[in-house]
């Protein structure tokens, strides 16, 4: 009666989807390189290699220095390092991105700061790791 219209495995998806599986809080340090199969957000310092098989969320206190890959990518902190993004590359108006991306789709608010080069690519072609 007052549920959803939304079959349920609809719903359960759209809650994995939205679940963060993995979090580098602010105050903590991670060098090295990191794999993730799921979401990962960080909001301390990385700095190494970042292999994200989902979505990355970088907040406004992160810094990654880093190569990353990622299914998307939500940067409001700061990437020194370049990307490499099969779907969209989203930087929010306290985002900055010093170094080269190639992506699906770019998103670039009014505010971020971002210099490198970007390179686009159609989401079903893929983005080739480079080793």
């Amino acid at each position: 009666m007052f549920g959803s219209s939304k079959p349920k495995s609809d719903i359960q998806q759209e809650r994995q989807h939205d679940k963060v599986d993995t979090i580098i809080g602010a105050g903590t340090v991670f060098v090295g390189d990191i794999r993730v199969k799921g979401t990962l957000r960080i909001d301390g310092r990385v700095e190494g290699k970042v292999d994200c098989a989902g979505d990355l969320v970088v907040g406004d206190t992160g810094v990654v220095e880093a190569e990353v890959h990622s299914r998307s990518i939500k940067l409001g902190g700061t990437i020194r390092g370049n990307i490499f993004v099969v779907g969209t590359m989203d930087i929010a108006g306290t985002g900055k991105l010093y170094g080269d991306m190639t992506a699906g789709k770019v998103v670039i608010a009014d505010g971020a700061i971002f210099h490198g080069q970007c390179n686009m690519q159609a989401p079903e072609i893929g983005i080739q790791k480079k080793e």
